[in-house]
Formats: C-alpha cells, structure tokens, sequence
C-alpha cells in the first residue's frame, strides 16, 4: 500500500480499508501513550509538550529514515545527545538539531538506516571483477 495503492489492490488488498485499520491502531496506541504520560506526569498542559518538542520528534524521523524504525531509534539516540551537550548555551540546540537535519537530507537523503546498505553496495562494487577490454591486434586497421 505505501509504495503502489494499484499493486495493493491488484493482489486483493482494499487500500481505504487498510489505510483505516492502520490509523485506527496507530491513534489507538498513540492514545494509550498519551494516558500513560499524563498518570506518569499527574496532570497535563498545554506547557508539557511544547512546540519544540514536536520538531524534535519530526528531526527525528526524518534524520533516521522515514521508512525503518531502527533508523528512527539511532536518530533519537543522536539528536537527544546532540541536544545534551548543545543545551549549555542557550537556544544553540535547537539551531544544532536543524544543522544536523539539513546535513543528512544533504549528505544522506534517505536518513541514516540507508547508510550501512549505501556502504555494503559500495563494497560489494570494488569487490565485483571488472572486465579487461582485449588488446587490439597490431597492424589490424580501426575501421572505415
């Protein structure tokens, strides 16, 4: 359904049903996420997730990869520490967070899970013989 709606539905696949039953689940988990903040937290505000936050979570997507979740899980790891250590001075993390996004959509299009399959087709490239072009007989005329 993600790469081809026509493929989906060419096997058999309803792509509106599927589409639904997806964010169905997805509200439902993000609501008992939700829950589970505000019993941890006691009372929620329009304070306790700022808009900041938001982006954070965005940068974080789209550094990993918006296609692997273990892509997004490495970008969370990454930007939660490079917010660390930027955060010493004030409003340079959040200027940092946006350095490093428009690097990776620079450097690394596909966020950072595309980079290990980048270097494994790169490897296997210089590994792959290349073919050695026959030497020409001498005294043989090019051609026309």
């Amino acid at each position: 359904i993600r790469d081809s709606e026509e493929a989906g539905a060419a096997m058999g696949i309803n792509p509106w049903r599927t589409k639904v039953i997806l964010f169905i689940t997805s509200s439902f988990f993000t609501g008992v996420a939700g829950a589970l903040a505000a019993y941890q937290a006691g009372v929620v505000a329009p304070t306790t997730f700022p808009f900041y936050l938001s982006l954070l979570f965005l940068a974080m997507v789209i550094v990993g990869g918006l296609a692997s979740v273990w892509g997004s899980m490495a970008a969370a790891l990454l930007l939660v520490y490079v917010q660390d250590k930027a955060s010493s001075v004030s409003g340079l993390s959040t200027a940092v967070i946006g350095a490093v996004v428009v690097l990776v959509l620079l450097l690394a299009p596909r966020g950072l899970a595309a980079i290990p399959r980048q270097i494994r087709l790169l490897i296997e490239r210089q590994r792959r013989p290349r073919p050695v072009a026959e030497p020409r007989p001498t005294g043989v005329p090019r051609g026309p």
